[in-house]
């Protein structure tokens, strides 16, 4: 049985994967978040979800940041008791299909293969779920390594300062983001990446070396030349999402400070947060080391 905390950032990264975003030329990750008659400052950043233990840094300002607020807001609430149960409800394809039903035998059987000899699970668990959920278990072949996420470091830091934790959004409703993407699109995007596996390793060494130096346009500008057709759905994962958040954020601020902490692809660009903060009248700037 997979662990609930870390399904969940595998679902953050499957949403950070397909994303693509134009970025602000800062080189920083942190962003102090005030005006609008806050009664203090809270704190945007972003992450990149899982990488090696060997690549991951998680700056003394972010620590330190992240202390001073009462509260940290990540997608979705990884503290919640029952987003086992609400996972498993949403992790279906809706229309009976199944993952034979939307690839050809030879590509299947393909997969099938590289899934019992590479990754030690039988592709016959996955026949009814979101084709999206098979990069799940791709992602420790992908990192060569048994990631770490950014995530359960921020929430071990707000657990010892006894900080609440919540959600910008429902695992429904990040779910649902994955569901409004056909199904045989995720099927054929899923096995593009296991049949260029050697190139999708080496684009995510580069986003991954990129995110360290923490040059977010570069970052963008890597991410729109991948070789992979994952941009088509911007608009759901990115914009739209970003959206929904805003009004939430702001809520949240006006009664806590809050560090807010999300992908990174979310923070960049005209629909952007840092943007629509900035259009709702908060004074976004950077916070360097």
């Amino acid at each position: 049985m997979m662990d609930t905390r870390k399904f969940a950032v595998l679902i953050l990264s499957l949403c950070a994967l397909l994303a693509q975003a134009q970025v602000p030329k800062d080189k920083t990750l942190l962003w102090s978040i005030s005006g609008q008659g806050l009664p203090q400052t809270s704190y945007l950043f972003g992450t990149m979800h899982l990488v090696c233990e060997n690549d991951f840094e998680l700056d003394q300002s972010v620590q330190d940041k992240l202390r001073q607020s009462q509260q940290l807001v990540l997608e979705v609430d990884m503290d919640d008791p029952e987003m086992a149960s609400k996972m498993m409800q949403a992790m279906f394809m809706k229309d009976g299909s199944t993952l034979q039903d939307l690839m050809a035998p030879a590509t299947y059987q393909h997969l099938e293969g590289y899934f019992k000899d590479s990754l030690g699970y039988d592709l016959a668990l996955f026949q009814n779920t979101l084709p999206f959920l098979l990069l799940g278990p791709m992602f420790n072949g992908l990192l060569d390594c048994e990631p770490k996420s950014f995530e359960n470091e921020l929430m071990t830091i707000a657990m010892e300062q006894k900080l609440e934790v919540v959600g910008l959004e429902s695992i429904e409703e990040q779910m649902a983001v994955l569901g409004k993407i056909p199904y045989a699109k995720q099927a054929e995007m899923v096995t593009a990446l296991v049949a260029n596996l050697p190139k999708a390793k080496e684009e995510f060494r580069s986003l991954v070396a990129t995110y360290q130096t923490q040059d977010i346009d570069r970052l963008y500008r890597l991410s729109e030349n991948s070789e992979f057709d994952m941009q088509t759905y911007d608009k759901e994962l990115l914009a739209d999402r970003n959206q929904a958040w805003i009004g939430r954020m702001a809520e949240g601020m006006k009664v806590k400070s809050s560090f807010f902490a999300v992908g990174a692809a979310h923070l960049g660009g005209e629909e952007g947060l840092i943007s629509l903060l900035r259009d709702a009248g908060y004074e976004v700037l950077p916070v360097f080391k």
